[in-house]
């Protein structure tokens, strides 16, 4: 770049130069011309007196192309170094994002245009990082989660084997238990990759809402009666059918239900209602747990991420049940929210479309 600006300014100084030279070069010719044929100095103009003006404003003519010269170099070199800088401060920072190390951040300096492109650097790298985080975090939490379930099935395997303990139906039960574990991690996994790479294919048909929570809820009767938590629901009567996937709505409302149950303590309550608003039906399942930090609420429906590791893995779950209902509510067209504060639970709301035609009453 540096040497473009020199050729550039080089240039265009010799070509200023060439062409004063040529207009004043025939400004004099044509002087001495009038001059010899009668003009004010009535012929007397000598040639060599001719030659000798040109020759002196040839020869201040170059000394003033070589001024212009060297001040055009200085300044094309100066501001090519006040380029070269920023973009060569933005290579190492781009080579050294690729190569790994998304920390590295660009002083944004050099102009608008130098700002805004180290801006998008940053902005690259800072998303690049979050991104690796999380990749990170996933991969050791996939481990953790797979080699809970089968650490116990290898024990049991092992008793069982040593004689240490009977296959009665206590132990097929346990062993039941954390084959389903493995099981919905690997089929929420597998859902989450095909809705996030548009492969997941829905059959969208006209649904009750009231008939899907009601379903929902009491499938959770028995684990609810065991964590001595009441699930009560509130359906706006006369609400219209929604347009939605019936087996995938079903598994958002199981995946809220069974999130709010996880969260809730003994005596607690768990409330799903549904109301119309704006052509969509409007669904909040509320809970009475332990709530979640202000902090914590934007990434609660990101994979993996617990708001309370430890208290999740104790009861089993994997951070992945409300990333797989955000994915599958957006893939049948409504939005999803949740509003929380410490020491007074949650509520997690999603909206479905209504059936066109229903949505009025």
């Amino acid at each position: 770049m540096t040497l473009a600006f020199i050729v550039v300014a080089l240039v265009s100084v010799m070509a200023a130069a060439l062409t004063a030279n040529l207009v004043a070069r025939s400004r004099v010719n044509q002087y001495f011309t009038e001059c010899e044929g009668g003009g004010q100095m009535n012929g007397r103009c000598a040639g060599p007196t001719s030659q000798g003006t040109l020759n002196s404003v040839n020869q201040g003519f170059l000394i003033g192309s070589g001024v212009a010269i060297a001040l055009g170099l200085l300044m094309s070199f100066l501001l090519a170094m006040g380029l070269s800088r920023p973009l060569s401060d933005l290579t190492v920072a781009t080579e050294g994002i690729r190569g790994g190390d998304y920390s590295r951040r660009v002083k944004a300096r050099g102009g608008a245009e130098i700002e805004e492109l180290a801006g998008a650097i940053n902005d690259l790298a800072e998303s690049l990082q979050t991104n690796e985080m999380l990749r990170r975090n996933m991969v050791a939490d996939i481990a953790h989660e797979l080699r809970n379930p089968l650490a116990s099935i290898r024990a049991q395997l092992e008793a069982l084997e040593d004689g240490v303990i009977q296959p009665d139906r206590e132990t097929i039960t346990s062993l039941s238990e954390d084959v389903d574990i493995l099981s919905r991690l690997v089929d929420d996994l597998r859902q989450l990759a095909q809705v996030e790479s548009g492969q997941l294919e829905l059959e969208v048909l006209p649904v009750e809402m009231g008939e899907a929570i009601t379903g929902a809820v009491e499938r959770f009767t028995r684990e609810s009666q065991e964590a001595a938590v009441s699930i009560t629901t509130h359906i706006e009567p006369g609400l219209p059918r929604v347009s939605a996937d019936p087996v995938r709505l079903a598994q958002v409302l199981s995946n809220l239900v069974k999130n709010a149950l996880t969260h809730t303590p003994a005596g607690g309550a768990i409330t799903v209602s549904a109301r119309r608003e704006r052509g969509m039906a409007r669904v909040e399942v509320t809970d009475t747990g332990a709530g979640i930090a202000p902090e914590e609420l934007p990434y609660i429906f990101e994979r993996f991420y617990r708001a309370e590791p430890a208290r999740e893995r104790a009861t089993g779950g994997a951070g992945i049940g409300l990333t797989v209902a955000r994915s599958l509510v957006e893939a049948l067209g409504g939005t999803i929210t949740a509003l929380s504060e410490p020491g007074r639970g949650t509520t997690i709301t999603f909206t479905i479309p209504l059936v066109e035609g229903e949505a009025t009453p």
